[in-house]
């Protein structure tokens, strides 16, 4: 059974792992940097586990403006005053997806970020995944200004 908290120290080598898995070895998150978010945003770094296996974590920032810039990349607090929540990663394990668990992860923290008074989650995203965020209510605002090699990326808003 699937359950969802906040991210421990004790998970991030799992959620290391899986963040390898999931992304290209010059994009992957290592686990000091893992460390780094959970030290920076321990509010806004969920994870979700079936029993002792992480099936799959969100994470990210507060931010200032609508679109993720390139502060994501410095570990600073959350500004419990920003009009913004970032998600910097979601990843859902091989083994556990097609089952709504990547959809379960957003709606847990898009309604999180609604507690505490944001006026929309956003996220940057290569085009084979604006199909799934535009059916969990993102809306694409377009080509994003920040790169990852040589993919482009896009401009995601959910407003709540």
């Amino acid at each position: 059974m699937i359950q969802f908290a906040l991210a421990k120290a004790s998970d991030l080598k799992k959620i290391a792992r899986l963040e390898a898995e999931a992304f290209p070895v010059d994009l992957t998150r290592t686990l000091q940097e893992m460390q780094g978010h959970l030290a920076a945003y321990p509010e806004t770094f969920w994870v979700a586990k079936d029993y002792e296996t992480v099936a799959g974590y969100i994470l990210g920032p507060t931010g200032k403006h609508r679109y993720l810039d390139d502060s994501v990349l410095q570990d600073k607090p959350n500004d419990p005053a920003a009009k913004f929540q970032w998600v910097l990663s979601l990843v859902v394990a091989p083994a556990y997806r097609g089952q709504g668990l990547g959809s379960q992860l957003l709606t847990l923290f898009t309604q999180q970020a609604k507690l505490n008074h944001r006026q929309a989650v956003s996220l940057t995203c290569l085009s084979d995944l604006v199909t799934f965020y535009e059916q969990n209510g993102f809306v694409n605002e377009g080509r994003s200004g920040l790169v990852q090699g040589q993919d482009i990326l896009f401009n995601l808003v959910k407003y709540l």
